[in-house]
């Protein structure tokens, strides 16, 4: 069970769904919003009531989840490719992953995801590391539905 939620967390790390700010512009095309971004690695610590587990993301993942490919889409939708290995035979190819939101001029990533198995969306403001047209890393340093956590987690241009 901790082991499943603490790869959902990582999950929400990456997907997301966000608030406008008046104040804030409408997204523009930037590196990541062209072409699809595959998880090659990520590390979360959570910690729950004292008891700090820290969780290989990508490693806890089943190879069948290893493959999705994430397209972030103007103005803020997120679609998730379920690749070649899917699942559940029957899952569709493509589904929803949230949506997203550039901040702070482009120095910040707002995510938000329903995870099932999780009591509420996520809603995250991660830091960028790393946006170019070959690579994305966000890091996140804060709390996910009442827990402290801490994210990193890359992607590369597939």
């Amino acid at each position: 069970m901790t082991r499943k939620l603490i790869l959902a967390l990582g999950l929400a790390a990456v997907l997301g769904a966000c608030s406008k700010d008046d104040d804030d512009p409408q997204p523009q095309p930037s590196p990541l919003t062209s072409g699809q971004w595959k998880m090659v690695s990520g590390t979360s610590v959570v910690t729950f009531f004292g008891q700090s587990d820290t969780t290989d993301i990508v490693g806890d993942m089943d190879s069948c989840e290893r493959d999705d490919l994430y397209s972030f889409h103007l103005p803020d939708s997120i679609n998730i490719n379920q690749g070649a290995t899917k699942c559940n035979s029957n899952d569709p190819d493509n589904r929803d992953g949230g949506t997203w939101e550039l901040k702070e001029n482009n120095t910040k990533l707002r995510l938000n995801i329903t995870v099932p198995g999780m009591p509420a969306p996520v809603d995250i403001l991660t830091d960028i590391v790393t946006l170019n047209q070959t690579d994305l890393v966000i890091k996140y340093d804060g709390t996910i539905n009442g827990f402290p956590a801490k994210l990193d987690v890359a992607f590369k241009k597939q």
